[in-house]
This record gives structure tokens, C-alpha cells and sequence, in this order.
């Protein structure tokens, strides 16, 4: 798969090892609700969803056990119900745009969030 692909070059890790990380991040989708759609990746509730639902496939796949979130993500969502205020263009045509993003990304973070900062002009939080 594409998310696959993606993280063997972004983690320079081989395609058996990518593959197994994309992987996870497919099976993730199931916890898209736990998760808040990817803005609370570190989250308790995210992260028992995807204990139960992906890890173990992945430790099946990859061999090793996906690591503890890293202080980026626990520092999500530190800005939730702030990141949009005072932008200008956050809602510019903001549903053609949250489709074509959805579209792009299969909706999945942080996919859809960096063409939204990108479509919208505003910033990481605020797309994110």
C-alpha cells in the first residue's frame, strides 16, 4: 500500500518492514472514532483501540512492538479548540476542499491534515 511505500523511504527501514508499517496505519482507520479522526493519536482510548486491533498483527508482521507515542503526539491536541483562531482562510471553500483532502488522503492523518494546512493556507494546528 501507498502508506506502506511512504514510510520505508520516510523511516529507511526495508519494503517487508514498510509494508508491515503501512500496515498498521490501514488497520488504525478502525479506531478513526477513538482516535478523534487522528487528533488524538496518544490518547487513552486511541491507543487501547489500536492495542487491540492493530498491534498484534503488526508484532506478527514486523517482529518488534510499535513504540510508545512520542512527545509530538502527546503534545496533540494541546491547542484543541484554539488552533483555527484568529486565521484567516481556515473556512475558504472549506468543503470542497475538506473532499478533495479526504479524497487525496483515504482519509487518513496526517495525510489529510497537511493538505488542508495547504488548501486552507493556515497553519499545522490549525490543518491538523
Amino acid at each position: 500500500p501507498v502508506a506502506g511505500r511512504c514510510m520505508t523511504g520516510m523511516q529507511k527501514v526495508s519494503a517487508d518492514c514498510g509494508n508491515c508499517l503501512g500496515h498498521l496505519i490501514s488497520c488504525g482507520r478502525q479506531c478513526a472514532t477513538q482516535c478523534c479522526l487522528g487528533t488524538c493519536p496518544a490518547s487513552e482510548a486511541c491507543q487501547s483501540c489500536t492495542n487491540e486491533k492493530c498491534v498484534p498483527s503488526f508484532v506478527e508482521c514486523a517482529g518488534v512492538t510499535p513504540p510508545d507515542p512520542t512527545p509530538s503526539l502527546l503534545s496533540m491536541g494541546t491547542s484543541a479548540g484554539q488552533a483555527c483562531v484568529g486565521q484567516t482562510g481556515w473556512d475558504t471553500d472549506f468543503t470542497e476542499h475538506m473532499h478533495t483532502c479526504g479524497l487525496r488522503s483515504g482519509g487518513a492523518m496526517p495525510v489529510a491534515g497537511r493538505c488542508m494546512t495547504g488548501m486552507q493556507k493556515v497553519s499545522a494546528d490549525c490543518g491538523n
